[in-house]
C-alpha cells in the first residue's frame, strides 16, 4: 500500500469512479478517493463513502458496494473501532464472494485478518491470513502477496515464531526490493517460500522462481 496522502491507482476488479477525490488543493488526490489517512478527515472521508454506497446501493452496483464497505472498514480500523470495521470488511468479503472477484475478497480477507490479530485472536488471524494469501497465490498478484506475506511475517514475528517468519519477511522484502521504477527492465518474478526457506538454512542467496510470463517480459504478474 503506498504511503499515506500519496496517489494510488484504483484497485483491480473495483469500480471507483462514484468514489469521491479529495477536494483540497493542499494535498494529492488518490483516483479512488483513499485519502482516510489525512490526520482528522475521518468524518469526511465516511460521509463521502457512505454517499457513494447510497449511489451504488441505487445502480444496484454490487461492486461498488464491496469497495465501498471496504473502504468504510479501513476508517473504522484507523479509528480503533474493530467491531465497527470487522462487519464492514464481511460485508465486502460477501459480495466479493457473491461475484467471484478473487482479488477483492483476499484484499477484504487480508484486512479480517489484522483484525482480529489486533483484538488478540490470533488463531483466526493465522487462518485468514493463509486464507487470503493461498487465494493472492492463485491470482499470482505479486503486489498484493508481498503485503499479506510481509503482514504474516510479522505476525509470526510478534509471536516468537521466527521459524515461520523469516521466509515470508524475506519473500516480501525480495519483492519490495525489485526495481519496478525501471521501465527497461522485467517484471518482478514470482518470489517461492520454499527457497527462502532453503536460503536461511543453508545462507544461500536468496532464490526466486520466474514463470513463464514473467520472463517473457510480456506481462507482468503483478497487478
Amino acid at each position: 500500500m503506498p504511503p499515506c496522502g500519496t496517489p494510488s491507482p484504483a484497485p483491480r476488479s473495483r469500480v471507483s469512479a462514484c468514489l469521491p477525490n479529495r477536494s483540497s488543493s493542499s494535498a494529492p488526490t488518490s483516483p479512488n478517493g483513499n485519502f482516510a489517512c489525512w490526520p482528522g478527515e475521518y468524518e469526511q472521508a465516511e460521509e463521502h463513502y457512505r454517499r457513494s454506497l447510497a449511489t451504488f446501493e441505487r445502480l444496484r452496483h454490487q461492486g461498488g458496494l464491496a469497495v465501498g464497505y471496504h473502504q468504510l472498514g479501513i476508517i473504522a480500523q484507523a479509528r480503533g473501532e474493530y467491531e465497527q470495521a470487522e462487519e464492514h470488511y464481511r460485508r465486502a468479503v460477501a459480495i466479493s464472494e457473491r461475484l467471484g472477484d478473487q482479488a477483492g475478497f483476499a484484499d477484504s480477507y487480508h484486512r479480517l485478518s489484522r483484525i482480529a490479530e489486533l483484538r488478540g485472536e490470533y488463531g483466526p488471524a493465522e487462518e485468514h491470513y493463509r486464507r487470503a494469501l493461498a487465494i493472492k497465490e492463485r491470482l499470482g498478484d505479486q503486489a498484493s502477496l508481498a503485503t499479506t506475506r510481509g503482514q504474516l511475517g510479522a505476525f509470526y514475528t510478534e509471536r516468537g515464531r521466527s521459524d515461520q517468519a523469516v521466509p515470508y519477511t524475506l519473500a516480501a522484502l525480495a519483492f519490495s526490493h525489485w526495481p519496478r521504477w525501471r521501465p527497461s527492465l522485467r517484471p518482478a518474478p514470482p518470489v517461492s517460500i520454499s527457497a527462502c526457506a532453503g536460503s536461511v538454512s543453508n545462507g544461500a542467496p536468496l532464490a526466486t522462481t520466474a514463470s513463464p510470463r514473467s520472463s517473457s517480459g510480456t506481462s507482468s504478474p503483478g497487478g
